[in-house]
């Protein structure tokens, strides 16, 4: 007979959060709709939502940075890749004259 009224506590406590839980998780997504039929309700006015940055987000684009400049680096130890840019480089006035302007902001 204890046996029994302690797995009924126990079925009563695990049901019980459970419950807790799936309010929880219902309470979540019916906020996150609400939020988000607010936001659409804004964007249909006219107004334009901005978002605050995130660290996540800086840190996204400073890993792609770093990720173009060591794809950059790595086509460039390539010979005909390397050869192909400095005659580009050499032949098209325009692209001379935007890549010695660059180089020439970072000179002393």
């Amino acid at each position: 007979m204890q046996q029994k009224l302690e797995q009924a506590q126990q079925q009563a406590e695990a049901q019980s959060k459970y419950e807790q839980e799936y309010n929880k998780k219902m309470n979540t997504a019916i906020n996150k709709a609400y939020y988000d039929a607010y936001i659409q309700d804004l964007k249909n006015r006219g107004y334009k939502i901005r978002y605050k940055k995130t660290f996540k987000d800086y840190l996204t684009g400073f890993i792609s940075i770093i990720a173009v400049i060591i794809l950059f680096y790595l086509l460039w130890l390539i010979p005909f890749i390397r050869n192909f840019f400095i005659s580009l480089y050499e032949e098209n006035d325009i692209l001379h004259a935007i890549v010695d302007a660059f180089l020439n902001m970072f000179k002393n």
